[in-house]
């Protein structure tokens, strides 16, 4: 036995056996237990992934079988262990959260589950497209039977969707009146669907209420006075927007508590949607906007429209006041860019670091797009992917130029035609860092003029240059930046050509 060793004593083994894990108090596993299911993102395995707990020890066995809140989510993989959870969750409140996707060996569990569905807390019955195949309606029609005959009464968050609902008795059970977070996808709903009357979420993607006019739209948002989230993704109604947006018809909707607002619709439509929902000024919520390039019009259409220098000139007042206000206390980002689909429009996207997040297609007019940034911000970042028309970026600059802090561009091109390099204005006091992305030859060989354009804009300013992609220089060229521009260019690699 080596030296020092020592026998332990009574008292030391009787605190090593109280520290074993099946001496822990019930109270403290059932804390435990109670965030195992939730650190999982499926739970739909053929064995749930907390039922190792059974496994562990008698005690573990004995008291995550007693503990019923272990159970409430309900897993949908195979039968057995559903039941088991329906059984050992009981009386809780359950949740029952479709896969996704739902597939054939699913189908029997949900059965299961929807049995007793009128125990759910949080019921989420979408479906999705498997491989370009169609959806099983039959299915479909099953679960929402199952739901007719044990209503959630008791459900306080509903999701469903590629439900075709459209006869009055199909649908009476779908909304009790308990729900307050509501999610339809792709659904398609008679003009009498009636919403439950305490929402506080509200998200409508891809749903068409057959007959519903703008008067149904402005009827149901103003029915919901405590709403806090709200989404409209592609969602219309039958109306003329024309003609609703120059009558100046639309009577906002005040919607005080609103925190969350997403909106993803064609130009025109966005013009609706801000106009039409009031939010107090005093408040500032998380604004998700993304504009859909709108579809080409047939020849012979011939219903007024705006054009493209109208819609933006309508849009851009209306997200720049809640851009002007998170722009006072988050940091914010410009970010121009191409998408891959050759020939795509230049999108833009302005967001802040934590509530602003708008993409929408470059106006035409480069006066609009800069009345879409705040005067004052605290600190901005701008990156361009794509090569922009001559005027935006000039625009861009002198709109964020007492707050503007760092530049990500292709090349020096973009900034030829603008005063920072031009004529020496270096009213840009926060500007600290430009990044090209693009290779560069600058030597006599290739496009001398970009270096002389890097001279100017060194001197005229005090940013540090980083280039992500070789840059090739003269010796002469390299000797210039070194002594006069010591540790103001960055990047890696550097080529040089000999002097």
């Amino acid at each position: 036995m080596s030296e020092g060793y020592e026998e332990p004593t009574d008292a030391a083994t009787s605190v090593l056996k109280s520290a074993s894990i099946d001496n822990l108090p019930p109270e403290i596993l059932s804390q435990i237990f109670w965030h195992l299911p939730r650190l999982f993102d499926d739970i739909h395995t053929p064995v749930p992934p907390w039922a190792v707990v059974l496994r562990v020890c008698h005690k573990w066995r004995e008291v995550s079988t007693a503990y019923a809140d272990l159970w409430t989510l309900i897993p949908l993989r195979t039968t057995q262990w559903t039941e088991l959870a329906l059984r050992l969750s009981n009386p809780c409140p359950i949740t029952i959260h479709f896969p996704d996707p739902v597939e054939h060996f699913h189908r029997e569990p949900i059965y299961a589950a929807m049995n007793q569905c009128e125990r759910s807390y949080s019921l989420d019955i979408r479906q999705r497209f498997v491989g370009g195949t169609m959806p099983d309606f039959d299915f479909q029609r099953a679960v929402l039977n199952a739901m007719r005959n044990r209503p959630p009464i008791n459900a306080q968050s509903f999701s469903l969707s590629l439900a075709s609902l459209i006869e009055s008795e199909d649908i009476t059970f779908l909304a009790p009146s308990q729900v307050r977070y509501l999610r339809l996808t792709k659904c398609l709903f008679s003009i009498d669907f009636i919403f439950p009357p305490n929402l506080v979420a509200l998200r409508l993607e891809f749903t068409i209420f057959d007959g519903w006019t703008f008067d149904h739209l402005r009827n149901l948002l103003s029915s919901f006075p405590l709403l806090e989230e709200l989404a409209l993704i592609s969602f219309t109604v039958n109306t003329d927007v024309y003609q609703l947006i120059t009558s100046s018809a639309i009577e906002p909707v005040t919607l005080p508590h609103l925190k969350t607002l997403h909106l993803i619709a064609e130009i025109d439509w966005l013009v609706v949607y801000l106009t039409l929902i009031d939010i107090p000024p005093h408040t500032h919520p998380s604004l998700d906007v993304l504009c859909l390039d709108s579809r080409p019009y047939p020849a012979w259409f011939t219903t007024p429209r705006l054009s493209a220098d109208q819609s933006y000139a309508l849009l851009v007042p209306l997200l720049a006041r809640h851009v002007r206000a998170s722009a006072l206390h988050e940091d914010l980002h410009i970010h121009f860019k191409t998408r891959a689909e050759e020939g795509s429009p230049i999108r833009l996207s302005v967001s802040t670091s934590e509530s602003i997040k708008i993409s929408c297609g470059l106006p035409p007019n480069p006066s609009a797009l800069s009345d879409l940034l705040p005067d004052t911000a605290r600190r901005a970042s701008l990156i361009c992917e794509s090569t922009l028309p001559s005027l935006t970026l000039p625009a861009i600059m002198w709109r964020t130029s007492p707050y503007l802090d760092s530049m990500t561009l292709p090349s020096l091109r973009p900034l030829s035609s603008c005063s920072l390099i031009r004529d020496g204005n270096t009213d840009l006091p926060k500007l600290r860092e430009i990044v090209f992305t693009e290779p560069l030859d600058m030597s006599r060989g290739g496009d001398e003029s970009t270096f002389q354009e890097l001279l100017l804009l060194l001197r005229n300013t005090f940013v540090t240059v980083h280039f992500e992609d070789w840059v090739k220089l003269d010796g002469d060229q390299k000797w210039t930046l070194e002594c006069e521009y010591p540790s103001r260019v960055t990047g890696s690699p550097l080529v040089f050509t000999q002097p």
